[in-house]
């Protein structure tokens, strides 16, 4: 059985589940064919210089026992063991990792106990959007899906703010993304952009940094026209009003 044998079959087990990890599968592709064979002998780390391992056990690029492995091999070394946490786990806002860290990198000091125990950062779940506009309850859950969309696209995610970011809009339209001169606003134009099937938005938004409050103002067209100012306040009250359907809307909900 060859490695390319092995990979293909690894691949036919896991079946459908094989494309929900595309840039995994594809990006290691190449492994099966590679002419050179790896020794797995581990690396030797002189005894004097000091390590910090950092592991997750919900990784799903850096499997969590190769850190471990890493920790038991090295006298003196000391782990950061986080309970469910994510590929990345440094810097992002858990003092129980980033004191550590911090405490290693600027004084060079390691903990005292061989192993610190993190608890992973959770969030709550975030169910999909509705699919097209006859699903959705009200004018709220409209201008909410949207602004939910928008928040996990990941070109929007990944977007730097250097330059303007331009999108299509997953049911047509288009949407633009562009950092105001301070660079405390995220400032949006739409036309006739629709994150939910024939809910359309066409005017403008934005994001302040500052106050963690997004607005969007905007005409309302598809499933029913209108026009509708909409809100998220940074403790995740949301509201919207204007018109929609031909009715009055005035429509909010707590955090």
């Amino acid at each position: 059985l060859t490695r390319a044998d092995a990979f293909f079959a690894l691949g036919r087990e896991l079946g459908d589940d094989a494309a929900t990890r595309r840039w995994v599968w594809y990006g290691d592709l190449a492994c099966a064919w590679w002419p050179a064979q790896g020794t797995h002998d581990p690396a030797e780390i002189p005894p004097e210089i000091p390590v910090l391992v950092l592991g997750s056990t919900w990784d799903p690029a850096t499997p969590y026992t190769w850190g471990e492995r890493v920790f038991e091999r090295q006298d003196g070394a000391r782990m950061v063991r986080v309970e469910g946490g994510p590929h990345v786990v440094y810097g992002r806002g858990d003092p129980c990792v980033d004191d550590v860290v911090d405490s290693f990198v600027l004084h060079h000091r390691l903990p005292a106990e061989p192993i610190t125990e993190c608890q992973g950062l959770e969030h709550e779940y975030t169910p999909l959007s509705p699919r097209s506009a006859v699903e959705l309850l009200d004018a709220l859950d409209g201008m909410l899906s949207t602004d939910t969309e928008i928040y996990f696209l990941p070109e929007y995610a990944s977007w730097d703010g250097f330059y303007p970011l331009e999108i299509g809009c997953p049911y047509g339209g288009s949407m633009v993304a562009a950092l105001s001169d301070d660079g405390w606003v995220e400032q949006f134009g739409f036309e006739r952009c629709a994150f939910v099937d024939d809910f359309e938005l066409t005017g403008s938004g934005e994001y302040d940094v500052w106050l963690d409050q997004t607005t969007f103002d905007a005409q309302i067209g598809g499933y029913a026209d209108g026009q509708l100012h909409y809100s998220r306040e940074a403790d995740g009250a949301t509201s919207v009003h204007g018109r929609w359907g031909g009715r009055v809307v005035d429509l909010g909900d707590g955090p």
